[in-house]
């Protein structure tokens, strides 16, 4: 059997989506022919294994083994049962490794006959590689062949993927992760520094790039279980360090400090915005470990932290709440202060920041004007655009000459609108004007947190559309801070009105929002109404220059939280099946859609990305395929064949989380794979008559309230407030 100088081990389990971009990353080391990959299929149920394949057959060095389900930490020590390497490494199956990592780690090992290698880590998510906190406090310089004594904070680098560990230090001290929790690495990678006989620290280089996704376990902090499986993860190590005879003091001192100051203090500054499970848990687990170590959090962590870690301890809910609040409000004052101390110090700061304070004071003082309750002031996408359900609403009311003053916030204040609308530039003074005396508010977004609802003052949500994707305090990442939880909070509670297009939305919003007593108008969307009247379609199709001799299909995929989007089709076969009989309009999301050039398919394939009127298109086409963009909800309203084209479904559950079976409810052929969607596309109208029963289901379900006239009772309720 050949040497290999490193094992790497990779479990598997739902990452079909990153699985390719993880192993190519081994493949691509500068060492790899001296590298044994151990895949571990740890029974996942996707397509992972599928995509594996092409590497098993095409490389000698990297092995497949197959598995029940058992979870991260069983999956690796059933790898480590398989390594045969010098050194073993573990590579989660979403991140990726540096090109020379390998290579790097390996001669350092070698050169200084270490135990232990531990390299620099960043993070990376699909738009940004950034800082990881916790690698950039324990790697403060290059420590070569050293103890853990040598290494000021090496209690910081807690994760297992970064390091290269001699096989035979790793059997010997019998190291295993502890299944069945989170956070397993920090058991393992503890006992390693104060274990290791020799060890490096290097700061210089990256080895790991570790992917952040909203969806991970480390980002959902809120979680009823997570909290309870750090603590349980940090006694697993307290356990073998206190079992030392005090052999490690030393580093369980700085340890106990770091999990006081770092790995516990992030869970507790959550307490106000969690729930009572949350809090009770809080309280609960860490009783215990407060009294076993009250001295360590007298004489080494900052006041601040010494007092929660105190109410915690004497379960004093409410004043702990009370104390992250005004700490909360001490650090907003600081930050404010450094600004204006930064702006003192640069005339183009303080430009900016008198700028600022002269809109703060002008704000302040248009809310003591009186408010004008014929104005009503829209803004659509964070001033971004001029559409959906406020265009809809504004339009009717210069259609039907209504008596009502309308200004319009844009990014842009060259946008181009229907009638004569005020527009101001957002944030602009006029932006501040209109947000004092304007009686209503429209908008398919957020006002910024610093806008102050004043009495009298009506605002209406509309919302993009019905949520399939999670919303508001339902998704974790987006309220795992006071900041984040707090904005949320204050945004959403000045809504008066929200607008659902069905019973289903009705319940999602006051659920997402917490908002149980929220009236919510069961109107339908105002921007569809159009889609219950007449229209010459050939003159929309000779708008837009389009054949009246081709069925056309709009293809609408939502987006990916990425800067790029791989539309997963062979055009040249597509339009090889089906360009006899189709037009494929294509509609990508204003982030992506400059980053796919159409023109060599021109006039099969048309680019309808940068037309702005969505429902024209709705009206033209005569068929869609979509994802998961609420487009679904409204393209029912039409009775049109719908085709569902998901081949990512693990992935964009994972990253944000999807409220219902897409597979069951959706209304239209699933096609998961490329290769079917061919097919698919071409029997597409022949096989919608099988799906009418489910079709019907699904309008009963989403879009019961659509009528085609919400914008007229939308208005009806503006009416009730004079």
């Amino acid at each position: 059997m050949k040497k290999y100088k490193v094992s790497c081990i990779i479990p598997i389990y739902n990452v079909e989506y990153y699985i390719e971009e993880c192993i190519d990353s081994v493949v691509n080391q500068t060492i790899f022919e001296d590298v044994e990959v151990i895949l571990i299929n740890d029974g996942t149920p996707d397509n992972s294994i599928e995509l594996c394949q092409p590497y098993l057959d095409k490389y000698d060095n990297i092995q497949l083994f197959n598995y029940e389900n058992g979870g991260l930490s069983k999956a690796r020590n059933r790898g480590v049962t398989h390594a045969h390497g010098e050194y073993i490494a573990f590579l989660d199956s979403d991140d990726i490794l540096a090109e020379n990592a390998y290579e790097l780690m390996y001669n350092n090992a070698k050169e200084y006959d270490c135990d232990l290698v531990c390299g620099y880590v960043l993070r990376f998510n699909d738009d940004k590689t950034y800082t990881s906190k916790i690698h950039k406090i324990a790697f403060d310089g290059n420590y070569y062949g050293v103890t853990y004594k040598d290494i000021p904070h090496v209690e910081y680098d807690t994760t297992s993927w970064n390091k290269l560990f001699r096989r035979s230090f790793y059997l010997e001290n019998n190291f295993a992760f502890p299944e069945g929790i989170l956070y397993e690495d920090i058991a393992v990678s503890s006992k390693a520094h104060v274990l290791a006989k020799k060890m490096s620290f290097m700061s210089d280089d990256v080895v790991y790039y570790w992917r952040s996704r909203p969806g991970s376990i480390t980002r959902n902090r809120l979680d009823e279980d997570n909290f309870p499986q750090r603590v349980v993860a940090i006694k697993v190590a307290l356990d073998f360090l206190e079992a030392s005879n005090h052999k490690y003091d030393d580093y369980l001192e700085k340890f106990l400090t770091k999990t006081f100051d770092f790995d516990l203090i992030i869970f507790v500054n959550l307490f106000s915005v969690g729930d009572k499970v949350f809090r009770n848990n809080i309280v609960n687990y860490l009783h215990d470990i407060i009294g076993k170590h009250k001295e360590v959090i007298r004489n080494d962590l900052k006041t601040v932290n010494k007092i929660k870690y105190r109410l915690i301890y004497d379960n004093k809910q409410t004043e702990l709440i009370n104390y992250l609040n005004h700490i909360t409000k001490i650090n907003k004052i600081r930050k404010r202060n450094k600004r204006i101390l930064r702006s003192l110090k640069s005339p183009k700061r303080l430009k900016k920041y008198a700028i600022k304070l002269i809109k703060r004071i002008s704000y302040r003082f248009f809310q003591l004007l009186p408010i004008n309750n014929k104005k009503i002031f829209f803004e659509s996408d964070w001033g971004g655009s001029y559409k959906c359900n406020p265009r809809a609403i504004y339009e009717y009311i210069i259609d039907n000459n209504l008596d009502y003053i309308c200004a319009w916030s844009f990014k842009d204040k060259h946008t181009p609108i229907k009638g004569h609308a005020k527009k101001v530039r957002r944030y602009s003074i006029g932006y501040y004007y209109n947000l004092a005396t304007a009686k209503y508010f429209i908008n398919n977004v957020n006002w910024p947190n610093g806008a102050k609802k004043r009495d009298g003052q009506f605002e209406i949500e509309t919302f993009h559309g019905t949520f399939l994707k999670k919303m508001g305090f339902d998704v974790a990442s987006e309220v795992d801070t006071p900041n984040k939880y707090n904005g949320l909070k204050k945004r959403v509670s000045r809504y008066d009105c929200g607008i659902a297009q069905g019973k289903y939305m009705s319940t999602k919003i006051k659920e997402a929002f917490l908002l149980p007593n929220l009236e919510i108008l069961e109107t339908g969307y105002p921007r569809n109404d159009v889609l219950f009247q007449e229209h010459d379609i050939n003159k929309l199709k000779e708008k837009y220059n389009l054949p009246l001799d081709k069925k056309l299909i709009l293809y609408a995929p939502t987006f990916r939280n990425k800067v790029s989007f791989n539309i997963k089709m062979d055009l040249d076969r597509l339009r090889k099946e089906v360009g006899n009989e189709y037009i494929i309009l294509f509609r990508l999301h204003y982030m992506i859609k400059d980053n796919v050039d159409f023109e060599e398919y021109y006039p099969f394939i048309q680019d309808v990305s940068d037309i702005k009127n969505l429902e024209e298109l709705m009206l033209i086409s005569d068929a869609l395929i979509t994802d998961y963009s609420s487009i679904m909800f409204d393209y029912s309203i039409l009775n049109k064949p719908m085709l569902f084209y998901i081949y990512d479904l693990p992935y964009y559950s994972s990253i944000r989380g999807i409220y219902f079976d897409i597979e069951k409810e959706c209304p239209g052929p699933i096609i998961k794979k490329e290769e079917e969607v061919y097919i698919a596309i071409k029997d597409l109208f022949k096989n919608s008559v099988n799906y009418n029963d489910k079709y019907q289901e699904f309008k009963n379900k989403f879009v019961t309230f659509e009528e085609g006239n919400a914008c007229q009772k939308v208005i009806e309720r503006l009416q009730q407030e004079k």
